[in-house]
């Protein structure tokens, strides 16, 4: 039903169009309210049998709450999505606690081996492990990115030692880059950068701080940063662990551009790893510097992130930079405003959904900020 009222969503809120968008705005949040009512009898229904004999309904309700959660964050956003999230995380992790269990860690590769079955073709998902693989991915990004929001380290950041050790011969066990277009390594060097800065947070509230130390850490991501830019500079974006075409990428291709031109696959893979790149080196650098350093700095790391992104053409895949564009905007000098207006019109397709709304919204408010504390 979601899905269905989603279609109906007028994209346009100009003059006009107000009763037929709170007519719709209304059935729904009705929808959403059924929806999350489900869940939570399905919740307590699975906690009376036990995850440890449930599997199947677990990952079924794990997807059900990563697919509610996403509806709440891209249409209506909330205070309530913390929650949400942390209910997620923990059926996750209950998941993984009784049906991952190899050695000290439970794996997420282990689950996915749980859930085989023996008829099904030895190297296609079934659609368990599929859903499992897919909204945990999901949930896994949701974590990193929540983390760098309530400044502390990720929820399941244990779990990325596993997508760590993914290499060249190594089938992953969640693909982050078939949701975001971010290759992982990316997204767990922000993990890193999360970690880093609730680090200093600590060090600064118990008065032990060491610069030294602090730029000692923030140097050796940065080097797994810079490190990775050269390969895609060298290499571009495809992955060299998976050219095969993904799925999602393509249909997010063909839906188009701004112009109404389909991508141009030829021409390569878009710079979304690149964006990514710069965004997390802009966010390293708020965490790492101070000062006239940190302006110099936070400037070249700015422009260069405004510059990828005017590579992008495809417009489904606008939607999910709304963290790098919130990282760019938010660092962004008096003069680099207009680039990153610039991306801002370039979205405004987009403005009906709350992530994209979220991103717009937060920007202008740290701009009037600083205009203010400018103007003292």
């Amino acid at each position: 039903m979601s899905s269905l009222f989603l279609s109906f969503i007028p994209a346009d809120l100009s003059v006009g169009h107000g009763s037929c968008t709170s007519r719709t705005w209304d059935e729904l949040q009705k929808q959403a309210s059924d929806a999350l009512g489900s869940i939570q009898r399905d919740l307590q229904r699975l906690r009376e049998r036990g995850v440890e004999n449930s599997l199947s309904d677990s990952v079924h309700l794990l997807a059900n709450m990563m697919q509610q959660l996403g509806f709440e964050l891209a249409i209506m956003p909330s205070g309530n999505w913390q929650t949400h999230l942390d209910a997620a995380t923990g059926l996750f992790e209950q998941i993984l606690e009784h049906h991952g269990k190899t050695g000290s860690t439970p794996q997420i590769s282990a689950v996915l081996s749980n859930l085989s079955r023996p008829s099904w073709a030895a190297d296609a998902l079934n659609t368990e492990q599929g859903a499992f693989r897919f909204f945990s991915s999901i949930l896994l990004i949701a974590d990193i990115i929540s983390s760098t929001v309530l400044n502390r380290r990720a929820k399941l950041s244990t779990y990325h030692s596993e997508l760590r050790r993914s290499g060249l011969r190594q089938q992953p066990s969640l693909d982050l880059e078939e949701i975001t277009g971010c290759q992982a390594w990316v997204l767990l060097a922000i993990s890193d950068i999360s970690t880093l800065s609730r680090w200093k947070t600590d060090q600064m509230m118990s008065g032990e701080l060491s610069r030294t130390e602090l730029i000692s850490r923030a140097s050796s991501i940065d080097e797994v940063l810079h490190k990775g830019l050269e390969r895609i500079d060298r290499h571009g974006e495809r992955d060299q662990s998976s050219e095969s075409s993904r799925p999602l990428e393509s249909l997010l291709n063909q839906l188009g551009s701004p112009s109404g031109q389909p991508y141009d696959s030829s021409a390569g893979r878009l710079p979304l790893t690149r964006i990514w790149i710069h965004a997390a080196r802009t966010y390293l650098l708020s965490v790492k510097l101070d000062g006239a350093t940190k302006a110099s700095e936070l400037q070249t790391s700015v422009e260069q992130a405004t510059s990828s992104f005017g590579m992008v053409t495809s417009t489904p895949w606008l939607r999910w930079l709304a963290w790098p564009l919130c990282v760019t905007g938010v660092n962004a000098s008096k003069e680099q405003r207009p680039a990153v207006r610039g991306i801002i019109d370039s979205m405004c397709s987009l403005k009906a959904f709350g992530t994209i709304r979220s991103t717009f919204d937060i920007i202008e408010k740290v701009w009037q900020s600083q205009d203010a504390a400018y103007s003292l």
